[in-house]
């Protein structure tokens, strides 16, 4: 059977796929396409897992084709394939589409992203009985608060946030990640404030947690049933692990009982997102020698970015600079006397995202809802939101998806 449909008039693109995915695929010219022919189209192959529409479909196209096979083939995943971005909300809220990927990813983000949508749709390759119907169906899927199985260690990813002074809005990049990254890999992301003495990713979520971090720790980690009941689960489908009550609880976490905890929770999620506390102390350098990757933020001001250069300096010398990384510049404005390449030249490296100074950051903030759910279109969220899909491609906003879930 073959697990993949592409529909499409690039011939490059199919080349591609062809040789990426062998006699898996199979292959329709849009240059076929007539209007209407969707229903066609749909009967042409046995269930495939993915549906894979594009490049150069019309939007017309594209919509058919997405609703005649959803409709024929329930459970199935739709990837989109589309270069323009000013139009791509629209087209993704009026049609059924579970991922979007440009023509120009490598092969192994599509790869990434294939593989992403089978294990989203457990039911989108189960085969079909000579009668044409299914054996089995959407409604055994399990149900969405059961975390999944433990992933392949190669996927899983342990992602540290850390600043040289508080103030710069890693809080706020954290919990807007770890909201993205549970669109498409729900329940199985963690996010853990490792701020011991300040943290406050549970006020900005408003997560009451009968547990914290200090808590967890004490007892919790080396069994795993336990430490899953252990965590809150926030709505947007992600749990958290949030910081000690009282300084007290604080101090008696070490750093090695925080390396043990990511380890535990590493094994159990996809993604393992950690907010550190400012500076380079025991607790985050325990973060940092576990994580696979490292967002550095830092807002205008030149002591800030001063900070970040020491503080990369300093890593990279003692081996601790994750090998993936993202500079996050925040709170720009123009304003604030420098500008983007000014501030890349006091840190000596260019920032891979600049997030523009925002009130929604505020506001989202005193309803406890992240920013990139809370207002879709602010500047800010659009810029955090492609930190997002840097980590997890096919993770773009879709406003029925978002509202549905709030409404919820």
């Amino acid at each position: 059977m073959s697990r993949y449909l592409l529909v499409s008039r690039s011939a490059d693109f199919e080349t591609r796929l062809e040789s990426m995915l062998g006699s898996a695929l199979t292959s329709v010219s849009g240059d076929r396409l007539k209007p209407g022919s969707g229903s066609a189209v749909a009967r042409t192959i046995a269930r495939p897992s993915v549906a894979i529409l594009g490049p150069l479909l019309s939007y017309e196209e594209t919509r058919e084709l997405s609703l005649e096979l959803t409709g024929r083939y329930p459970g199935m995943a739709v990837l989109l394939v589309h270069s323009g971005r000013s139009e791509l909300e629209d087209w993704v809220d009026e049609m059924i589409v579970h991922a979007v990927i440009d023509p120009d990813a490598d092969d192994a983000t599509v790869r990434r992203v294939l593989d992403r949508l089978e294990e989203m749709n457990p039911n989108a390759a189960v085969e079909t009985d000579v009668d044409g119907g299914d054996q089995g169906g959407p409604e055994s899927a399990p149900p969405i608060d059961v975390i999944p199985p433990t992933p392949d260690s190669d996927r899983r990813q342990v992602i540290a946030v850390v600043a040289p002074k508080g103030g710069q809005g890693k809080t706020t990049i954290a919990i807007n990640l770890a909201t993205g990254l549970a669109e498409v890999a729900p329940n199985s992301v963690v996010l853990v404030d490792s701020d011991l003495q300040f943290g406050d990713v549970g006020n900005a979520l408003d997560v009451v947690a009968v547990r914290t971090l200090a808590d967890i720790v004490d007892s919790s980690v080396d069994d795993e049933m336990v430490l899953k009941t252990s965590l809150a689960r926030h709505s947007d489908d992600f749990f958290v692990v949030p910081a000690p009550r009282t300084p007290e609880d604080a101090d008696n976490v070490s750093a090695e009982d925080l390396a043990r905890l990511i380890t535990a929770l590493s094994a159990i999620f996809s993604y393992v997102v950690i907010d550190t506390a400012p500076s380079l102390g025991d607790h985050t350098l325990a973060v940092l020698e576990n994580a696979t990757a490292g967002i550095f933020v830092s807002n205008m001001s030149v002591p800030a970015l001063r900070a970040m250069h020491s503080e990369l300096s300093v890593l990279a010398a003692a081996g601790l600079l994750p090998a993936r990384r993202r500079l996050v510049l925040n709170f720009s404005d123009s304003t604030s006397g420098i500008t983007p390449k000014d501030a890349a030249r006091i840190v000596g490296t260019d920032f891979d995202v600049v997030v523009p100074r925002s009130t929604g950051v505020l506001l989202a903030s005193n309803l406890g809802v992240p920013l990139i759910h809370h207002d879709v279109r602010d500047a800010a969220a659009k810029a955090i939101r492609s930190l997002v899909t840097d980590f997890e491609p096919s993770a773009l906003p879709t406003r029925r998806r978002i509202y549905r879930r709030r409404s919820s």
